[in-house]
């Protein structure tokens, strides 16, 4: 039983339930440990939650690498495009990525391991709130943040914000931010063909790929 399928197990069930689920799971599966059927328990992870939520139906459904790949294609060239990457590969919020600025975009040449590789660093400080308010205030202290995109969604990022100054990443053709509003519209038939994806599940997308696929810690 691998971590990324006990979290994606997770994410399509309300928050009391996957506690409740979970807490039943690891007591199973400590039984098997104990007895030596299995060398240890994948439950015993630190696994994420959903959020708590009020809705009697919401889809908790997440996208794998390989469907974040998908969703940029389709976006690609588009207005969306620069808001999904920042979600889907920088772990932005849905108000944060309306909130990047041209100029909060870095391109770096960092070392891992033996390798030098090409990262964006996305600096997240801003979000828009409703009818396209910029507000500095993000959800809390440690909201403001570098967010990394390495490989190609990152040397996307910095093409797109190359040449614009430190005007908007993706504005409403005033000059101004683009609102949340038209975000959502925007968003709605992708949403359908991904069978009711909500938009902020791309954060949450981010972070299972980096945890279990990458194997990075969170935060």
């Amino acid at each position: 039983m691998r971590p990324l399928a006990v979290q994606q197990w997770i994410d399509t069930m309300p928050r009391s339930v996957a506690q409740q689920s979970s807490q039943a799971l690891r007591s199973i599966l400590s039984y098997a440990v104990r007895y030596e059927a299995i060398g240890s328990n994948p439950l015993d992870a630190d696994y994420v939650m959903p959020a708590r939520s009020t809705s009697v139906e919401r889809s908790r459904e997440t996208l794998d690498v390989p469907g974040m790949l998908s969703l940029w294609g389709r976006v690609r060239g588009t207005w969306l495009e620069a808001p999904v990457l920042a979600m889907c590969f920088g772990g932005a919020r849905v108000a944060e990525s309306l909130g990047v600025r041209a100029g909060d975009v870095r391109l770096r040449r960092v070392t891992v391991g033996d390798v030098e590789v090409s990262v964006a660093v996305v600096f997240l400080r801003t979000q828009i709130r409703g009818a396209g308010v910029a507000d500095d205030r993000l959800k809390n202290r440690w909201s403001v943040r570098p967010a990394i995109m390495p490989g190609s969604p990152g040397a996307r990022m910095a093409e797109l914000a190359a040449g614009r100054g430190e005007g908007w990443l993706v504005d409403d053709g005033d000059g101004g931010p683009v609102d949340k509003y038209a975000l959502r519209r925007g968003w709605e038939p992708i949403q359908r063909d991904l069978g009711g994806l909500l938009m902020k599940n791309l954060r949450a997308s981010w972070e299972t790929a980096l945890r279990w696929s990458l194997k990075l810690p969170p935060g």
